[in-house]
């Protein structure tokens, strides 16, 4: 899997180092109502485990920690770890490292898959082979959860709804519900039991 410039490592640093809050996740109204939108369509049975990539400064992840018994949630960004880190510090039960998300990533028995914002940052086929990887990683029954814009940006590889229409063809995933609001797409799977 290649980077391209604006995917790579390096993008999201310089991002963050010129902006404390580059998507204004902890400011913006948009974020806010979406992050009530996610936690509700979450809700139900606790979650034993979650694994978020791409957690940025913390700002779900504090909110998914009230539904989990544990959350392991990195991001590539030195600089938005350190911010997530201090945002949830005194949450026990989050763990947030720095590293980059690879098909080759044991997620240590979540039972909850958080792609949350990601998957635009993937060119189409690296997508499905990532996801597919992260998949047969994943318990059976475990919960996958995925939203993302639907708007366009020239940062982005791939669009919000090509995101999740790769998502949907993913053998292993049976899907339970879903919504499309006016900017944005959450669907929530079950990993089957085959």
């Amino acid at each position: 899997m290649t980077f391209s410039p604006t995917t790579s490592p390096e993008f999201f640093e310089r991002k963050y180092l010129l902006d404390e809050d580059p998507w204004h996740f902890a400011t913006s109204a948009y974020e806010r109502q979406r992050y009530d939108e996610l936690i509700s369509a979450l809700k139900g049975p606790r979650y034993k485990q979650a694994f978020e990539p791409g957690c940025s400064i913390g700002v779900f992840t504090e909110r998914l920690a009230n539904i989990c018994d544990k959350v392991i949630a990195f991001d590539v960004s030195p600089t938005a770890v350190q911010r997530a880190r201090a945002r949830c510090n005194a949450i026990p039960n989050v763990q947030i490292t720095c590293r980059s998300l690879t098909a080759e990533m044991d997620l240590c028995g979540s039972d909850l898959l958080v792609l949350n914002e990601i998957g635009y940052y993937f060119e189409e086929k690296d997508w499905d082979v990532l996801v597919g990887s992260l998949l047969r990683n994943l318990l059976p029954g475990s919960t996958v959860f995925a939203s993302h814009w639907l708007g366009d940006s020239d940062d982005h590889l791939q669009s919000g709804d090509s995101i999740h229409r790769h998502l949907m063809k993913q053998p292993h995933l049976l899907h339970v519900s879903g919504a499309k609001f006016t900017s944005f797409q959450l669907d929530k799977w079950v990993k089957r039991d085959d």
